[in-house]
């Protein structure tokens, strides 16, 4: 680009940040009075639906620049809400819930939250919220790069929303499924939906909507080689990020305009735009920005030849993706890498930087293919290039000598190394055409693959909805123990672990009741362990009230016997641990029975861990029979029952790195947590449970199903 375009551009950047400014000084405070204001309301709010609707208005402002702020509103918002069981406000409190883990990058927990929220609406016939749902379910599916299930729900978002008449809603659903085009590199088609969305966004002045259709038009008009219509969108975008003060959004964008600065050579502004991008995207916690901006930046240091800078933005993106996991990502940075490596010099280290962009970008087709033919072609380049800095250094040595001899040399050197290149060409030219065959048959058989992955998850989802009705409610558990809380975390969509309770009378003219509650750990998690679940859960009500065996240890002595006739009798020894216990209010007694699981007693701040059979509920070496134990209590005494997947799952602080599963929780820290919060409220002791397990938990993976149980007696 010549010195004339270089000062237009300027000249322009001066005028439009001028013509800008004052409408940005009006705006930028905008969020601040808002959640101002909120707070203010909050503090004033003299009903328990105000203050929930007020943390779910605070958690949707914070939850672009700062998601573990908009998670701890929607977290307080939930339990208001469930504790006055207000469906809408539940539903209401998971969407929140779901794009503040979103926003995190916590993709298990946003699909859960977004799927219980899109349960719940199709129960009570709630079609807006359900578009929000599957819209929001869209987008996770988006940013793992499964186009094909983004998609899906996208278009069935957009179909309710239009049923639905919502206008502002319609153009969000538009921009996304103009997004996943553009992926799919169909800029023609994601260029219509974008343009679509503007005829919604326009006449009502949208700020955030135009912010992002303007991003996305100047990205389309980018990828058409339209660099002028691209750059002007671009900053009509982030005019608009600015005047809602949306950090994320600007950082977003700023990217794309430093990017396009680079390829004009325009190093400083590009750094400038850049280095902001990374400066908000750090401070909205949008890692997947954040990797983007560090890789424009090692680019212009690489071009600027301050290659140790470069070398240190790279090092920091491999970290984040150890995290992020996009393998789109991993190819463009490892790219980059080998970019830097040839400014070095470094050939060799160059080609295996290559080597692994190229296994990146293929790694769920074809990686075998793809390792083999940038070998070929790197081979042959870097061949090309080393031979010609052997005949320079060969003709400069030998012009001295002699200079007839020394042209020979080279003359030969230089056929010889063309024969290497066309050699080497023809074989990648033909690794490329096996590449090309293998991918076609690859992808049909991906397209398989997809089609019954979604079926087996359909399949899954169902499933659970049947696990979920055979729990005891929240009305149930109420009527039998007034004061109790449930912590429920299952390992993957359906689970091993469950709770059940019952209630019998002593004799029919008396008043007196006994209530039952069961606290179990199935082998196994998942599918396995919830089939176990099911069995079980039915073994138990059958005893009680079918056999009329009201001893829990012969409650337990009965499921084990039906397991064995039922499963055993190829020696499985499938079955379960877990505690049943029958509380008589009457006698101020407890008893009950426990199969490796040891319940948990607090009496006045003082822990009593209470005996256990060792031996669990199946076919096992040990064939004593179960043990009747006794307790007697205090009122305001706490019971605690747990299965065994809290304690046992890893995490703790100085985690670095995937490879370092840290250690465990273990059973007696998690006593001592849970005796050290006995005096709290039922409900308070639930949400510091759960903080408790994701503090510890951190980006490690949940190893086991958690159920954890407390009754204030």
């Amino acid at each position: 680009m010549g010195i004339n375009r270089k000062i237009k551009i300027s000249a322009s950047l001066i005028l439009f940040l001028f013509a800008t400014n004052c409408f940005l000084l009006s705006q930028n405070n905008k969020t601040d009075v808002i959640i101002d204001s909120l707070l203010q309301s909050l503090n004033n709010a003299n009903s328990d639906t105000l203050k929930a609707d007020i943390y779910v208005e605070l958690s949707n402002n914070f939850r672009r620049t700062d998601p573990e702020r908009a998670i701890q509103y929607a977290e307080k918002a939930l339990l208001v809400y469930q504790r006055m069981n207000n469906q809408n406000g539940i539903i209401r409190a998971y969407l929140v819930l779901g794009t503040g883990h979103m926003n995190k990058s916590n993709y298990l927990s946003a699909f859960d939250y977004l799927n219980k929220a899109s349960d719940m609406a199709i129960e009570i016939g709630d079609n807006k919220s359900l578009s929000r749902a599957k819209n929001n379910i869209g987008i996770i599916y988006m940013k793992q790069e499964n186009y094909k299930m983004s998609l899906k729900y996208y278009q069935e978002s957009l179909k309710l929303r239009k049923a639905l008449g919502v206008g502002n809603e319609i153009a969000p659903s538009l921009n996304n499924i103009g997004n996943v085009y553009y992926y799919q590199e169909n800029y023609e088609e994601a260029l219509n939906y974008y343009q679509q969305t503007l005829l919604y966004f326009e006449p009502a002045n949208n700020g955030f909507g135009l912010a992002g259709a303007y991003g996305n038009i100047g990205r389309v008009y980018e990828k058409m080689n339209k660099t002028k219509e691209a750059l002007h969108y671009y900053h009509k975008s982030l005019f608009y990020w600015k005047s809602i003060n949306d950090i994320r959004g600007m950082g977003s964008i700023q990217v794309e305009i430093g990017s396009y600065f680079y390829e004009d050579n325009i190093l400083d502004s590009a750094q400038y735009y850049v280095s902001n991008a990374l400066e908000n995207s750090l401070n909205s916690k949008d890692w997947i920005n954040v990797i983007d901006a560090k890789i424009v930046l090692a680019k212009i240091y690489i071009k600027a030849k301050e290659y140790n800078k470069a070398n240190q933005k790279l090092d920091a993106c491999l970290e984040l993706l150890k995290q992020e996991k996009s393998p789109s990502k991993y190819a463009i940075a490892y790219n980059v890498y080998s970019d830097l490596c040839i400014a070095k010099g470094d050939f060799k280290s160059a080609l295996e930087y290559k080597n692994l962009n190229i296994q990146y970008n293929d790694s769920f087709n074809f990686e075998k293919f793809s390792a083999e033919l940038v070998n070929q072609e790197l081979s042959a380049e870097f061949a090309e290039r080393e031979t010609k800095i052997r005949e320079e250094q060969l003709r400069k040595n030998i012009i001295t000598e002699e200079r007839i001899r020394g042209q020979r040399i080279i003359i030969w050197i230089s056929v010889g190394a063309g024969a290497v290149v066309f050699i080497l060409l023809i074989f990648s030219f033909k690794a490329y055409l096996d590449k090309k065959r293998d991918h076609i048959i690859i992808e049909n058989q991906k397209k398989l693959v997809d089609e019954k992955q979604m079926e087996i998850i359909d399949s899954i989802t169902y499933a659970k909805k049947l696990q979920q009705a055979l729990l005891p409610g929240d009305e149930k558990l109420k009527k039998s123990f007034p004061n109790h809380f449930v912590l429920y975390l299952p390992k993957d969509i359906v689970a091993g672990d469950f709770y059940w309770t019952a209630e019998v009378k002593v004799d029919e003219n008396s008043a007196n009741k006994l209530n039952y509650l069961a606290v179990c750990d199935c082998t196994g998690h998942g599918v396995p362990g919830a089939f176990m679940s099911l069995l079980n859960i039915g073994l138990l009500s059958e005893a009680l009230k079918e056999r009329n065996i009201h001893a829990p240890h012969l409650v337990f002595e009965y499921v084990r016997k039906r397991l064995i006739e039922s499963i055993g009798n190829e020696g499985q020894q499938d079955g379960m641990d877990g505690i049943l216990i029958c509380i008589d209010e009457k006698n101020h007694q407890i008893n009950y029975v426990a199969a490796n699981n040891a319940p948990l007693l607090v009496s006045k701040g003082i822990a009593k861990k209470l005996p256990v059979d060792k031996m669990h509920v199946g076919l096992t070496h040990v064939s004593k029979q179960f043990t009747l134990q006794t307790v007697k209590y205090e009122k305001g005494d706490v019971l605690y029952l747990y299965t065994d997947g809290f304690a046992d799952q890893f995490g703790g602080e100085n985690l670095t790195g995937n490879k370092n599963r840290g250690k465990k929780y273990m059973l007696s820290n998690f006593n001592k947590f849970l005796t050290s919060i006995s005096d709290k409220d039922t409900k308070e002791q639930c949400k510091l449970l759960n903080d408790e397990f994701h503090n510890w938990r951190k980006n490690l993976a949940q190893i086991d199903d958690v159920l954890v149980v407390g009754i204030r007696l």
